[in-house]
């Protein structure tokens, strides 16, 4: 009975031990957060109790940086508040910090997180300067471009922000013009004063004005977009003759031309497509079930300007003329996991109600007004195709 008791009174003693064990206990870390102004970036801290002084470190970053070693962090101040506000950094340079607490010159707690690191600049971010013209509601046109502008929220960020804009026409000498742009409810520039078929280019700088002085900000990079149709258009030609061709590959020819003289740059590419929501289909009757419809991969391979001499389309792609007709062959082929062993090509042929070549960024760029990958529709039944290029 003695050996027991001993025993239990040992175990006990020993999940004492293991229980209170100083150790085991983490000091959980206090909040701090960040305010950018346009002349000292301020750093402020929830109170942390028996706390008697604040050690304050500051680490010079780069924006995007993953959280820096504390070794990198350099002591700057002690104060005896929770607020610092920091007036020894640079304009347009990122800065992250960490707080100590401190009692009785043993530190209790830190705002120092290896997993996250807010970080900050004086002033304003640079600018950011996108093409907004694209979507439901603003599309860039040759008559009106569009324009969204940012400063970020690691720098300065006012409610209320104006902007200067600077604007060049691409291929002419000179440097930019300032100008004011007008903006849209939502806060979307746009530039109504282009003139159709130029390309601009634009800059900008944030702006906010106190008492007689204006701030800036640093400029943003250049953003390009010419003035032309948003959708380009085409007139297109199938050469190959409809039929059924008992073969697992089809060599079919195409003539295209430009549509319209303010279309923008269209350029084919050699890429091959054998997706089902791509390539080649064709079909008979209206509303025709799946198991009625064609569909094979497509890919351009040779070009022509006269439709006589042939040259392989290089990996560039082959540019379409404002004046010229292009001929264009491509390789039609049945898919790996289709049943069908002869391929059914309809070409311009109106006895069929569809026959389409469709591409999403695998037949062409069109480098347009807008931004994004290119998409392409061309019927060559009603000889005429279409394409633009927007974020999917």
């Amino acid at each position: 009975m003695k050996k027991l008791l001993t025993s239990l009174m040992v175990l006990a003693m020993a999940l004492t031990v293991i229980t209170f064990t100083p150790n085991a206990v983490q000091a959980k870390r206090f909040n701090q957060h960040l305010t950018a102004n346009l002349k000292s970036i301020t750093v402020k801290w929830s109170n942390v109790k028996g706390a008697n002084k604040y050690i304050v470190y500051r680490a010079k970053v780069k924006r995007y940086e993953d959280t820096p070693k504390k070794s990198k962090f350099k002591k700057i101040k002690t104060v005896y508040k929770k607020k610092y506000t920091d007036r020894k950094v640079k304009k347009n340079k990122y800065y992250a910090y960490y707080v100590k607490a401190v009692k009785n010159g043993k530190v209790i707690k830190t705002t120092f997180n290896k997993d996250y690191m807010d970080y900050k600049c004086k002033g304003f971010e640079r600018a950011q300067l996108l093409n907004a013209g694209y979507g439901e509601n603003y599309t860039n046109s040759c008559k009106k471009l569009y324009l969204y502008t940012d400063v970020g929220y690691n720098g300065y960020s006012p409610k209320k922000i104006k902007y200067v804009f600077y604007r060049k026409v691409k291929g002419t000498k000179g440097k930019f013009k300032k100008m004011y742009l007008k903006k849209t409810k939502d806060g979307v520039y746009y530039d109504n004063t282009v003139k159709a078929g130029k390309t601009y280019q634009y800059k900008c700088k944030a702006y906010i004005k106190k008492g007689k002085k204006k701030y800036y900000s640093k400029m943003s990079k250049m953003v390009e977009i010419p003035a032309v149709n948003f959708h380009a258009t085409y007139k297109i030609e199938s050469l190959t003759k409809s039929g059924i061709y008992d073969k697992k590959e089809l060599e079919a020819i195409f003539k295209i031309t430009k549509g319209d003289k303010y279309d923008g740059t269209t350029v084919f590419l050699n890429k091959v497509s054998d997706d089902i929501d791509d390539g080649y289909y064709c079909y008979e009757k209206k509303d025709a079930p799946e198991t009625d419809q064609h569909r094979y991969s497509f890919q351009l391979t040779q070009y022509s300007t006269d439709g006589n001499t042939w040259s392989n389309i290089p990996n560039k792609g082959v540019e379409l003329s404002s004046t010229k007709p292009l001929y264009l062959k491509a390789k039609i082929a049945i898919t790996k996991d289709s049943k069908e062993t002869s391929i059914t090509f309809a070409g311009s042929d109106t006895k069929y109600y569809c026959s389409i070549i469709k591409s999403y960024g695998y037949l062409l760029k069109y480098y347009g007004p807008g931004i994004g990958e290119g998409f392409a529709n061309f019927d060559l039944i009603k000889g005429t195709g279409s394409s633009y290029q927007e974020w999917d």
